[in-house]
């Protein structure tokens, strides 16, 4: 049987485990900035190629067209093409290059956004409070790939991501986070059921206070700590649509 192809743009922490993920029922093409993983995606026959999404064109056209966009049946975007850490400018051309690099691409598209997007929100919030049209990075995809699906991830943990190991300021507030292993489950069940146009926040359906996902780590009693501040992002909409059940709904325990 020939499997279906799918291209990861941009191979990282995130785009890796994606690739290991769809490998046992996708051929797997992925792009990484360096030399660095060449060798470790090839052993895994992941295709990898160099490509710099920040090499700005002389002609500002951006990124010649991918040779092997014809042989893909779906492609996910792992660049980050939003972020409030990032220069703008380097977002432009990030942007402006990964648009070429994919232009005119038919198949199933899934966008990797951040919940990041909500910053200036809080409370109980939902994907129809900020419609893609108003963030910069999904306007732009969404403008000129009509059926790209817009992923919302909340804070990628699993593996050797474990909240404990990192300064954490305002304890008591909720956590968004999701485990990868959520994500990649996600993106196979959008291919599956052939979804397009679609917004969701993918975050883990319980929103536990850090100070209790801490101590879960730390093998801390968590009885009575609830969350007493923060923003939640919600995740009933994926939930809802799709009847996707989360392999790991609660942060607390997403290390066991």
């Amino acid at each position: 049987m020939i499997k279906e192809k799918i291209g990861i743009l941009g191979c990282g922490w995130l785009g890796y485990r994606l690739a290991q993920s769809l490998g046992e029922n996708f051929e797997i093409h992925t792009t990484v900035t360096g030399p660095e993983k060449i060798e470790v995606l090839t052993k895994e026959n992941f295709h990898p190629e160099i490509v710099n999404f920040e090499q700005k064109g002389d002609d500002g056209a951006g990124q010649e067209r991918w040779d092997k966009l014809g042989l893909l049946n779906h492609i996910i975007i792992s660049v980050p093409l939003f972020s409030k850490r990032i220069d703008q400018e380097r977002l432009k051309i990030r942007i402006t290059n990964l648009s070429g690099f994919i232009r005119g691409f038919k198949g199933t598209l899934i966008l990797m956004s951040s919940i990041g997007v909500y910053q200036e929100f809080s409370a109980a919030i939902t994907e129809d409070l900020l419609p893609s049209e108003a963030v910069a990075g999904e306007k732009e995809i969404k403008e000129l790939f009509g059926q790209v699906n817009i992923l919302r991830l909340g804070g990628l943990m699993g593996d050797d991501r474990l909240l404990r190991k990192y300064k954490a300021t305002e304890i008591d507030n909720h956590v968004n986070h999701v485990h990868f292993m959520d994500i990649c489950r996600i993106v196979h069940l959008l291919i599956k059921k052939k979804v397009t146009s679609a917004v969701y926040n993918i975050t883990a359906p319980c929103h536990p206070s850090k100070r209790a996902v801490i101590n879960a780590q730390l093998g801390i009693n968590n009885e009575e700590l609830p969350a007493t501040g923060g923003k939640m992002v919600m995740c009933y909409k994926v939930m809802d649509e799709l009847g996707y059940e989360f392999l790991y709904p609660d942060p607390r325990y997403f290390h066991v």
